[in-house]
């Protein structure tokens, strides 16, 4: 802001100006005001120095009250002739801009103010809304259920805490299923596992010694992969539905006890509503099919072997989902959403 004050005369003499002798003078309160000797320009521009038309600007006194107003030409400037000295405030307002104010004094002497002046823009706050296809957000739900691992060292991936959670496509399905299936994790419990059967000579047909245990130790590898990719991929791929436990997590506990163990054979299609469980019970079967071939010929036993394995993969699910309503939640590390807080109706 410079203010550059040029003085001019004070007050201009009237010519002609009459004087009655001998009679009093007119009251001062009765003559017209004369025009200050003062005046304001100035031009107005933003902040990359691009001039601001139609500003509005308004001069107030130091007492508040307004004295003269104007708008800013095309150019952005600005002035007021005329004006009486003393202090007073400018008030510069313009759409999308702060408003400003700011101090003048004129001096009594009379003169031109040169008052520049420079607005900022309003910040302005914006509220994006953004739209994230079903597919998308899937995905996101799926990138959180990878992490989530019973005492932060075994998968837990096919269980989703989002109650609403979006249905996954094929490749999804896919895509959990391998994540799963050559997780370090289980790959360790399979090793135990045969290391258990290897102790108690199970399936005696493999033997004993390291031999024994290979070949324990690829039959459970291999039911872990075959029950993971037909019941958790491809059966749910082709028929529709979700191979993941949806945690309930409110009722009583009667209610909770009956969703985790009938959802063995009951399960969410990608639709959102419950149908038989197809995915897991023909997945748990054909799991149990295919095992006739890799297991020792003196322990396979044909059909028995495969509804054995079969009703035992059934009735492990339904224990599974036990586990996770009441147990394993509180044992898994990264849980995502809600501790609970399922829809009333289950359809």
């Amino acid at each position: 802001m410079i203010l550059a004050a040029v003085c001019s005369v004070a007050a201009m003499v009237k010519a002609g100006a009459q004087t009655i002798a001998g009679s009093a003078a007119t009251p001062t309160s009765a003559l017209p005001e004369a025009p200050g000797t003062c005046h304001i320009r100035g031009v107005v521009r933003n902040a990359s120095g691009t001039a601001v038309s139609g500003s509005h600007l308004s001069l107030a006194s130091s007492s508040g009250k307004i004295v003269s107003e104007t708008v800013t030409d095309s150019e952005g400037a600005y002035n007021w002739d005329g004006l009486g000295s003393g202090e007073y405030i400018l008030s510069v307002t313009a759409q999308g801009f702060i408003p400003a104010k700011y101090p003048i004094r004129l001096p009594d002497e009379g003169g031109t103010a040169v008052m520049d002046i420079t607005l900022k823009i309003t910040a302005v706050a914006e509220s994006v809304t953004i739209i994230a296809s079903e597919k998308e957000i899937a995905e996101a739900e799926v990138q959180l259920q990878e992490e989530q691992r019973l005492i932060g060292v075994f998968p837990n991936f096919f269980v989703s805490y989002q109650w609403k959670a979006a249905p996954l496509s094929s490749r999804q399905k896919f895509k959990l299923a391998l994540r799963n299936g050559s997780d370090p994790g289980n790959l360790l419990l399979v090793g135990a596992t045969a290391g258990v059967q290897q102790a108690n000579n199970s399936f005696p047909g493999y033997g004993l010694g390291a031999a024994g245990y290979g070949r324990r130790f690829g039959a459970n590898l291999g039911n872990l992969e075959l029950g993971t990719f037909i019941g958790g991929a491809v059966l749910p791929s082709l028929l529709h539905q979700d191979p993941r436990y949806f945690y309930r997590g409110t009722g009583t506990v009667k209610s909770r006890l009956w969703y985790a163990a009938s959802r063995a054979v009951v399960t969410r299609g990608d639709n959102g509503h419950n149908e038989p469980n197809w995915s897991g019970v023909l997945g748990d079967l054909s799991a149990g099919a295919i095992s006739n071939l890799y297991y020792a010929p003196e322990d396979r036993n044909g059909a028995r072997l495969t509804i054995i394995n079969g009703v035992l993969g059934i009735g492990g699910d339904a224990l599974n989902g036990i586990f996770q309503e009441f147990l394993l939640r509180r044992l898994t590390t990264h849980t995502k959403g809600r501790a609970g807080d399922a829809s009333s109706g289950l359809d």
